[in-house]
């Protein structure tokens, strides 16, 4: 008998060529990178040439973007929540609270200032942290909270932020995957003490690689600026000609500067985004509509008051007894080739994750006796087995390509029994 899925050799249902490619550029990106190589200041330590970097620009219309004060680039998202962690003294055997489910490099930021990542469990409506799990999680030790805005959901500010004021412990937003969307009215980063932003290249906002940081401490703000530009401050009163980083005495900083190339492109960037998100945020709704259909797909809850969503990647959760008791990464797998492009699961548990592995790496034996790899957090578990992820770059397809990602999905199940072993 004819097998009929693309993965047993079957017809597929789209290819990669069809889909919207990601990241997206238009040809104002091609003219400002060409005003940087013709200014010869390539990034901040170039010399002074009497005119606004990209970056200044862009930092100034991204704080204006999140109803802040202030914001600055850093070299990645990673080195985003390092120097929050170091804005904020964070140091040996101080605790950071944060969800078991996100990202590796969440966790290995904190290990870089040598303090103790702790985990907890996270809501299944919205695979965020679950607050009730912060507070219980809190000791004499706890000296920060890593709030991470998960995939399309933010976690619940409201309550964390309760937390945050009752036990005088600030909140690192990590909005990496969350530019853009609302809590109550206000942006995702701009509810906590600090927010962090990643702009690599699979990101709703992106230049390839790089990060953001935004705030609206003054004192936070300039010790930041510090720390990503090794211990000096920008003088904007040097004469052309002049380099305006200026030493600074009393504190230690590294060389996280972000070029110009990549602000220019995020300069850009950002004045397309809000078209992007309406129009992703449309879409996801139709494919939302359509799916439902299908018996054993369900979607996240977001909280009433993430009146709107960012997505960084489309989740559903499948319950795999309606496609064969196949797994989720088998499923995965019969999507991709059927699609032409790549279906995921979500993350694992990031305290048994391949790429968290510290009792393997000599630098961090002060922490051998937490033994990560035997904790179980229930909800991290659970949602784990059930989390497929869809880029949103295919978000931004026209109806009758979203409407095969919905024949996808039911061809899959029609024929999973050809997943069987």
């Amino acid at each position: 008998m004819r097998k009929q899925l693309a993965i047993n050799g079957g017809r597929c249902v789209a290819k990669y060529d069809e889909w919207p490619k990601w990241p997206l550029y238009q040809p104002s990106f091609i003219d400002s990178l060409k005003t940087v190589l013709e200014s010869y200041r390539w990034t901040v330590s170039g010399l002074y040439t009497g005119t606004t970097t990209f970056d200044e620009k862009f930092c100034e219309d991204f704080a204006k973007f999140n109803n802040v004060k202030y914001a600055l680039t850093v070299d990645h998202g990673t080195t985003a929540i390092l120097v929050a962690l170091q804005a904020l003294g964070i140091s040996y055997e101080d605790e950071v609270i944060l969800p078991g489910l996100t990202w590796v490099s969440c966790a290995t930021a904190i290990l870089r200032v040598n303090a103790k990542p702790v985990f907890v469990d996270i809501e299944e409506s919205t695979l965020c942290i679950d607050p009730i799990k912060v507070e219980e999680a809190i000791t004499p030790k706890t000296r920060a909270i890593l709030v991470v805005h998960l995939y399309c959901c933010m976690a619940n500010m409201n309550h964390l932020k309760k937390i945050s004021k009752k036990y005088n412990i600030p909140i690192i937003e990590d909005c990496s995957q969350a530019h853009g969307a609302i809590w109550e009215g206000k942006k995702a980063g701009s509810l906590g003490d600090i927010g962090i932003f990643s702009t690599q290249q699979g990101k709703p906002l992106t230049c390839g690689e790089g990060g953001v940081i935004i705030t609206n401490d003054y004192y936070l703000f300039n010790k930041m600026v510090l720390l990503k530009n090794d211990g000096r401050a920008l003088d904007k009163k040097v004469p052309i000609g002049y380099q305006q980083l200026r030493e600074e005495a009393g504190i230690i900083g590294s060389n996280f500067a972000l070029s110009e190339f990549q602000c220019a492109v995020l300069y850009e960037n950002l004045k397309i985004f809000q078209q992007i998100l309406s129009l992703q945020r449309k879409n996801a709704s139709i494919l939302m509509d359509e799916l439902a259909n299908i018996a054993g797909i369900k979607f996240l809850n977001p909280h009433p008051e993430n009146t709107a969503q960012t997505y960084y990647h489309f989740i559903i959760k499948c319950k795999t007894s309606a496609f064969a008791n196949a797994s989720i990464s088998t499923i995965c797998e019969a999507v991709s080739k059927e699609l032409g492009v790549w279906i995921h699961p979500i993350y694992q548990p990031l305290y048994r994750h391949a790429l968290f592995q510290v009792s393997k790496d000599g630098r961090f034996k002060y922490l051998a006796l937490n033994n990560y790899n035997t904790m179980y957090l229930k909800a991290c578990e659970t949602e784990a087995a059930k989390g497929i992820t869809i880029h949103h770059s295919l978000l931004l397809s026209t109806p009758s390509l979203l409407s095969k990602i919905v024949e996808a999905f039911r061809k899959v199940q029609k024929y999973s029994y050809e997943l069987s072993p």
